[in-house]
């Protein structure tokens, strides 16, 4: 039994030559077991990456390399756990999927993702430990969420009450047990065909969540209904007066020109609030000229399905299920953010028209009162502050 924590790789060799002059009998696929937490950032030159490894994956990054010469070096029924960032369980690179292939070709067994704080003070990256073995292939993959590791969240790791490490390690060694049951939101199986629907994105926060989306009803992706772009304009350049300027603020601004017309949702891609954490305050509906921020998306309905409601629709379902269906897709090691390739992949349910009619019916006309209740109120506090300000110049 072999193991190998945080590899000595110098740049200047080849990633396969360093570990054959330390394990010449294994270098060629002789571990039984390989423990690793290798360098989570770095580059390295082509013509410095044994040929063999860049069969696998092709490219210049040292978090991709190692994962993949942990693979070749592996014999077959080998098993690795790796500590990852989870950028390489995310990433959305050619190499980053065609690596994630590689590995589900084989049989991947567990993905638990880290607390955020866990490597403080040296580094504050999400990250991952991920199992696998050589040979075989994947079927299911058991995820877990540790949320709790015995330490605080800050940069000198005083120990707290409630680790998980304990109910986590027994959950593991007992997941093929007859009273095994699944936590959605904690822990779960997800089988290999789940996986690949989501184009082998392996994100825990896509698989750990509390929702799952009705099974009456077929569910279609937003590409297929809207055509999403970004807005172009810095959220700063805000002025006095113009058409709506819609940014990921709650009430509209002004801008002296518009880029949209028409009926549109409107999106923030970048999360609402700080480091590493995932959150969406506000999902704008327009239906006018407008212009909208470059931290947006804009979703306009296609042609074909003007008629049916569906912008509306669609816009009553995302701003009530953000945190299921939007926010699990927001990535980034510090500034988590969407993009229009993902947010054109996730799904809504389509219920019969009666059924979207009736959401539309409720859902706005209550909309509407809100928003004549918040303009009633921001008139109100403009009020009174144009009278405390004659109180103050009285007195």
């Amino acid at each position: 039994m072999h193991g190998v924590a945080e590899p000595d790789i110098h740049y200047q060799d080849t990633l396969s030559q360093r570990f054959a002059e330390r394990f010449p009998k294994e270098a060629n696929g002789g571990f039984d077991l390989i423990l690793a937490n290798p360098p989570f950032t770095g580059s390295l030159d082509a013509e410095d990456v044994d040929p063999k490894i860049l069969q696998v994956v092709k490219s210049k990054k040292t978090e991709l390399l190692f994962v993949a010469l942990i693979l070749k070096m592996l014999k077959i029924g080998g098993k690795a756990a790796i500590v990852l960032p989870l950028g390489v369980l995310e990433g959305e690179s050619k190499s980053h999927k065609d690596l994630r292939r590689a590995l589900l070709s084989n049989q991947v067994e567990a993905i638990i993702s880290l607390p955020h704080w866990v490597f403080k003070p040296y580094a504050s990256v999400a990250t991952a430990i991920f199992i696998f073995s050589k040979g075989g292939s994947t079927d299911n993959v058991w995820f877990y969420k540790l949320t709790n590791d015995g330490y605080s969240d800050g940069a000198k790791k005083e120990p707290v009450e409630g680790s998980e490490i304990p109910e986590m390690l027994h959950l593991y060694n007992s997941r093929f047990d007859s009273d095994y049951s699944e936590l959605r939101n904690k822990y779960r199986f997800v089988s290999f065909s789940e996986i690949k629907e989501n184009d082998y994105d392996l994100c825990p926060n896509i698989y750990l969540r509390e929702y799952k989306y009705p099974s009456e009803y077929k569910t279609v992706r937003l590409g297929e209904l809207f055509t999403i772009v970004k807005g172009s304009v810095g959220a700063a350049n805000a002025t006095e007066s113009g058409y709506e300027f819609v940014t990921s603020s709650g009430a509209f601004k002004k801008y002296p020109s518009y880029s949209f017309d028409g009926e549109a949702i409107c999106i923030p891609l970048v999360s609402s609030t700080g480091h590493g954490h995932a959150s969406i305050n506000h999902i704008h509906y327009v239906n006018d000229k407008f212009e909208a921020a470059s931290i947006l998306a804009v979703m306009m309905i296609k042609d074909k399905y003007k008629d049916d409601d569906l912008l509306k629709y669609a816009y009553a379902y995302l701003v009530t299920h953000k945190d299921d269906v939007l926010v699990p897709y927001m990535k980034g090691a510090a500034n988590v953010s969407l993009n229009i390739s993902r947010l054109s992949k996730i799904k809504i349910p389509l219920p019969p028209l009666n059924v979207r009619l009736d959401i539309v019916t409720g859902f706005f006309k209550k909309r509407k009162e809100v928003v004549r209740l918040e303009r009633e109120l921001l008139d109100a506090i403009a009020e009174f502050n144009k009278i405390s300000s004659q109180v103050r110049g009285m007195i």
